[in-house]
């Protein structure tokens, strides 16, 4: 069992939780957070990292790259404690994991496997398979053409933190995006290191990198771009606690200078400062507290009411406005008069064929009907229908009237919320 627990290089697995670490923590300060996430996130971070570093290793150990193990550790394939059948099947084992862990983050994060931010994220999710699989691994390996710092910028750095942050908010932000820039830095670091130690091996292979084509200068004054610039972006934005990382990295860019062996040695220490800088950046975030929440609650409960009742009232005035010419053709027909028995009401009359008096009261609450001065029930006569469909459009009329007034009342409520919040 050990060789396969060699192969999975378990001490790079902290710099592929970094970015993940990052965005969650980004989230959980702006108030919104899901511990289920945040766990699924890691998970299928660390499944597509241990099959980079699965394919990363049959990929070089086919191209016969990594022949000559000097200065650094040989693992199982390269030091034929592990076949290479038994490779490809851990490889394809990670594939299926990565696929599965990230479903699971989708549908917790989304509720839905179809949704279309679901849709998105399969496709990111396809295309870091692809680049976890295809960076040494086959004829076009994008690691052999000197894509390699850019794929662990794109996939360590940018997709992980942002990644992370729309999953739990479903937003993103100006912040979010500079910091996965930042994060992504010394990622690139960590790989640039890597290339460093093996680039007179990988020139003899024909394996094209940045740092073969920098050289040895050009690829060390490179390094300390990535890290003073990863400080320099967190500063921007007010993370000053991430420069405290500044003297471990201070001594290991002058060893990297001094030295040109044993930089193995080195690789955990960038690894590990790495994920240590993704904590330190948050220190200086502070999560609005309880009162805070509930009044942003409120406040985006408030916005959605008042955008429902502003729908519902421009809903029934149109439908007022569609229902008053059909009303005015109607009562067109009748004639307005007051009856003494309902002081309160006045009633719209028409005469029926056989000399019926039909009137509708203009609170649309009844029909009345009297013949020879005595009150009778319904008559089959087309005025009487008229009557009805009258007595109909004033009750809605009355109906929309008072949901106008209603719903009026509630949208100056709630801009007076707004406004006092």
């Amino acid at each position: 069992m050990n060789p396969y627990i060699q192969s999975l290089r378990l001490r790079t697995l902290p710099l592929s939780v970094a970015g993940i670490i990052l965005g969650s923590g980004l989230a959980y300060t702006s108030g919104s957070f899901s511990w289920m996430i945040c766990v699924l996130a890691v998970l299928t971070a660390l499944c597509l990292q241990i099959l980079s570093n699965l394919s990363n290793e049959l990929g070089d150990a086919q191209k016969g790259t990594d022949t000559d193990q000097h200065g650094r550790e040989a693992y199982g394939l390269q030091a034929g404690t592990i076949t290479t059948r038994q490779m490809k099947r851990m490889i394809w084992l990670f594939v299926v994991l990565s696929v599965l862990s990230g479903g699971a983050l989708i549908f917790c994060a989304f509720g839905s496997l179809l949704a279309v931010q679901s849709l998105v994220f399969y496709g990111l999710g396809l295309l870091a398979v692809i680049g976890a699989v295809t960076y040494t691994l086959g004829k076009h390996s994008y690691g052999y053409m000197g894509l390699g710092d850019f794929g662990v910028f794109l996939f360590f750095g940018l997709l992980s933190t942002m990644g992370a942050y729309y999953l739990q908010t479903q937003t993103l932000t100006w912040e979010v995006f500079w910091c996965g820039v930042a994060i992504g830095l010394p990622c690139v670091g960590v790989l640039n290191l890597n290339n460093i130690r093996d680039m007179h091996n990988d020139r003899q292979h024909g394996k094209r990198t940045f740092a073969s084509l920098l050289g040895p200068v050009g690829a060390r004054v490179y390094h300390s771009l990535l890290l003073v610039g990863c400080l320099a972006i967190f500063a921007c934005f007010g993370h000053y606690w991430a420069l405290i990382i500044l003297v471990p990295w201070a001594w290991h860019l002058y060893y990297l200078y001094t030295h040109s062996e044993k930089l193995d040695a080195h690789m955990p220490l960038l690894m590990f400062t790495t994920l240590i800088v993704s904590v330190l950046t948050l220190a200086a975030c502070n999560r609005p507290s309880k009162m805070e929440q509930y009044k942003a609650e409120k406040h985006v409960q408030d916005s959605v009411r008042l955008e429902e009742q502003v729908r519902s009232l421009a809903y029934y005035e149109s439908e007022l406005e569609r229902l008053m010419p059909v009303a005015d053709s109607l009562i067109a027909l009748f004639r307005y008069e007051k009856n003494e028995k309902y002081q309160d009401h006045g009633h719209y009359v028409v005469t029926g064929k056989k000399g019926e008096r039909i009137l509708v009261r203009d609170d649309g609450q009844d029909i009345l009907v009297y013949q020879n001065g005595k009150r009778i029930g319904s008559i089959d006569d087309p005025k009487y229908e008229q009557a009805q469909h009258l007595q109909i459009v004033i009750s809605d009329i009355k109906e929309l009237e008072k949901r106008i007034t209603k719903t009026s009342l509630e949208v100056q409520k709630y801009q007076k919320r707004l406004q006092k919040n």
